[in-house]
């Protein structure tokens, strides 16, 4: 029977295989941003996100059968197919929230749309920036959003699990895959174990709300792109500065204005 501990298992083991395959046959005190690392994660990565695409709706399908055809299982990865209009909304939206960063970034640079434009040629082109802006969105898109819906789907559909709770607690996995960050600050770099707890819990509760977002859209525009491009944004944006080293007062009106315009369009 397809419960919804047998989808919490699954689930589990897709996370956590995203997590491992980073780490595998790698020496752990490599610099995550060696070119050489990049591209041995990235090659596993994209491994992992081949096989898992191609062999577990066959998997699912054959041992347990929660849906009508294979194929149906397969259209429920929300990759096969092409970007809708509301994917490309989701970028105004995000737009929209990071009003205050967006102008207080074009302010400091004197709205030098030239020098934009060659700085995001310059992040586009090096292999951390298309490891943070590209790759990792992505990919992690494909696992954390795509697999995990093919998982869950079956239930949302007959009624055993809420919308809601799919988009509130599955972002969770994600959250928690991202405190081997703080495994790599502890053990290699040798921060204070209360200071990595508290990055620890910080990421953890924003990687969980986006994910959260990240679902909310894969479940609305009924596409992966959306979440995508979303992801890649805010990779880029990072989290908003409290206090940034240039800014007019204006920047904190729209600090606030941004996330209550971005709540109602949503």
């Amino acid at each position: 029977m397809y419960s919804i501990l047998t989808a919490f298992v699954i689930s589990v083991a897709i996370a956590i295989s995203y997590v491992f395959v980073i780490f595998w046959g790698q020496n752990i005190k490599q610099d995550r941003n060696d070119p050489q690392v990049i591209r041995g994660r990235i090659f596993r990565v994209t491994t992992l996100c081949v096989v898992l695409t191609a062999m577990l709706p066959i998997l699912i399908q054959c041992f347990l059968n929660p849906y009508p055809t294979l194929l149906k299982s397969y259209q429920q990865l929300k990759i096969f197919q092409l970007p809708n209009s509301k994917d490309l909304q989701s970028i105004l939206l995000m737009c929209i929230l990071y009003t205050g960063p967006i102008w207080n970034y074009f302010h400091s640079i004197n709205y030098d749309l030239a020098g934009w434009v060659q700085e995001c040629k310059e992040e586009l082109t090096s292999i951390q920036g298309i490891r943070d802006l590209v790759f990792a969105p992505i990919s992690e898109e494909v696992v954390y959003r795509s697999l995990i819906l093919l998982v869950y789907q079956p239930l949302l559909q007959s009624g055993d699990l809420s919308t809601r709770s799919f988009i509130t607690y599955t972002p969770l996995l994600f959250g928690i895959a991202h405190f081997n960050h703080g495994y790599v600050l502890y053990k290699v770099r040798k921060i204070d174990l209360a200071m990595v707890l508290f990055n620890g819990m910080v990421q953890f509760t924003y990687t969980s709300i986006f994910g959260m977002l990240a679902n909310y859209l894969l479940l609305r525009n009924d596409s992966i792109y959306g979440s995508i491009l979303v992801h890649s944004m805010c990779n880029l944006m990072g989290f908003p500065e409290l206090v940034p080293e240039m800014s007019e007062l204006i920047y904190y009106p729209l600090l606030i204005v941004g996330p209550i315009a971005f709540y109602y369009y949503l």
